[in-house]
């Protein structure tokens, strides 16, 4: 097939390592993912991509080398968000107005966006079936003319859901299918585990980290923390109430940690703590640590049942049960180390079979098919 793949023009792919952004990680895998596979790919994103694919640029550098330096590039967005999103969107849509331009001179079998919010507007201007993943839930219908636009190209363009519980936000699109985020498993190797529970993530109260922190410290057990401390005024908040609990020893706050480097902290914990206070869509931490063996013990709140296999790879607790996650813990320690390893062994095949880049790929590959037939069948 030829496929236009069009990226965002906030980083360059692969994604900056001192920086987690999920979207790129996953356009970057499902790029080189169809390379490989012999499929014709040209690829929209920004100037200093790497890929094996066509590469076509929009000529500027991505919005994150433009907008700060590296070191200093945290603060700034944090201090300048208004202007960041302003630029946001200037670059995207320069991007789009050549990706598009493009892709009606160059007979594309299909169009694979990442980014509806401004490229749903460019579609009636080609002649080629397009399908949009929403990645970033949200920002996608945070108003009323989100889900006027939605509505509008509903009919004409087809859509991807990261999971099933995605799509009770959006409601009743033109749904092409579910295709789950992929890991690369070479990137996250099995291993026995350790003794400290994990967290992994952003530090504020929508990812749960005061629940996190608050039964370690209730049942005396090891935890790390990696991730970023939020800076606005609800992260602040919640840093200072963890703060106190967090003493280096039982507690540990590990930083920052880039998306290269987890593996190693996946591999030496005994599970990973996901107790989420939002719809989140994926989580691909969940994916990451059982790659490496580690299970997850989470609430039961957007993907979470679709990805965790309770009492197999983890426990999933109903939602807010602070209760139940901290008798789950329990019982996951009280195992026997055969029982234990066992969990660990289901963990790692669980992924490899469900969450691989590989699957991921077939998934894709699959939409594509079925939205290339059926548009043509409408268009005949």
């Amino acid at each position: 097939m030829k496929i236009a793949m069009i990226a965002s023009n906030r980083k360059p792919l692969p994604s900056p390592k001192e920086l987690i952004f999920a979207p790129g990680i996953i356009i970057n895998d499902l790029t080189e993912g169809l390379v490989k596979k012999g499929h014709d790919v040209t690829l929209f994103a920004p100037e200093g991509t790497k890929t094996s694919a066509r590469l076509i640029t929009s000529g500027t550098k991505s919005l994150y080398e433009d907008f700060a330096s590296e070191k200093d590039f945290k603060q700034k967005r944090s201090e300048n968000l208004e202007s960041y999103f302003m630029q946001d969107a200037q670059y995207q849509l320069l991007l789009d107005s050549i990706a598009f331009e493009y892709i009606q001179k160059n007979n594309f079998d299909i169009v694979h966006s990442h980014n509806p919010r401004h490229e749903l507007y460019f579609t009636p201007l080609i002649n080629v079936p397009a399908v949009f993943t929403f990645h970033d839930t949200e920002r996608e219908v945070s108003s009323e003319i989100d889900k006027q636009r939605l509505e509008k190209f509903s009919k004409s363009c087809y859509f991807v859901s990261i999971s099933n519980a995605q799509r009770e936000v959006f409601g009743n699109l033109n749904w092409a299918g579910t295709v789950y985020n992929g890991v690369d498993t070479n990137n996250y190797s099995f291993s026995d585990g350790g003794e400290s529970l994990l967290f992994a993530g952003r530090m504020d109260r929508r990812k749960g980290i005061d629940i996190a922190v608050e039964i370690a410290h209730k049942l005396n057990k090891p935890l790390l923390i990696a991730g970023d401390i939020v800076k606005n005024l609800d992260g602040e908040k919640i840093y200072r109430e963890i703060k106190p609990l967090i003493d280096g020893e039982k507690i540990k706050y590990l930083g920052h940690i880039r998306y290269d480097k987890m593996s190693p902290i996946y591999q030496q914990s005994f599970a990973l703590l996901l107790p989420i206070r939002w719809v989140e869509s994926f989580g691909l931490v969940m994916t990451e640590a059982m790659a490496c063996g580690t299970p997850v013990i989470a609430f039961n709140k957007g993907a979470v049942s679709e990805v965790v296999r309770d009492r197999v790879t983890g426990f999933v607790c109903p939602s807010d049960s602070i209760n139940c996650m901290t008798e789950k813990i329990n019982e996951l320690y009280q195992m026997s180390k055969n029982d234990y390893h066992k969990i660990r062994k289901n963990c790692r095949k669980h992924v490899t079979d469900n969450f691989s880049n590989e699957k991921m790929v077939e998934g894709y590959e699959k939409i594509y098919e079925k939205v290339i037939t059926d548009w043509r069948n409408k268009n005949a």
